[in-house]
């Protein structure tokens, strides 16, 4: 059995070593250099490229990297007998409540419009 990590724009690597610190006799494979596509059981995804999973005919469950799983529900060629789970973590409420607060005070505080007006040579925020 090996467990896979599958994303397009992040690197695994620490995700790796830190699994192989918990237990080093884990056989994690990192999503697109899989030996033996076959050993594939579970898998971590975020953003994965779309019919990647096809790939894994003995995949049974797979864990979403983030907060949500509608990245993984979207995908119809995910086989019905595949599990779908999340990762929760004891901080996951704070990160999000965080998250939410920031785009909230980022939207009434019209932070895009002043990183965008920093950029332009004359505009009003600019350093003189």
């Amino acid at each position: 059995m090996s467990f896979l990590l599958v994303t397009k724009h992040r690197d695994m690597a620490p995700f790796k070593s830190a699994i192989k610190k918990v237990d080093p006799n884990i056989d994690v494979e990192i999503w697109p250099d899989v030996k033996n596509p076959k050993r594939v059981q579970f898998a971590v995804a975020w953003r994965h490229p779309k019919n990647v999973f096809s790939q894994y005919p003995n995949l049974k469950v797979i864990s979403s990297l983030g907060a949500g799983v509608d990245h993984l529900m979207q995908d119809e060629t995910i086989p019905d007998d595949v599990k779908i789970t999340r990762i929760v973590t004891p901080s996951l409420s704070d990160q999000m409540s965080d998250y939410v607060l920031t785009a909230v005070l980022n939207l009434f505080r019209n932070t895009k419009t002043y990183l965008n007006s920093r950029k332009k040579p004359n505009g009003p925020f600019t350093r003189s």
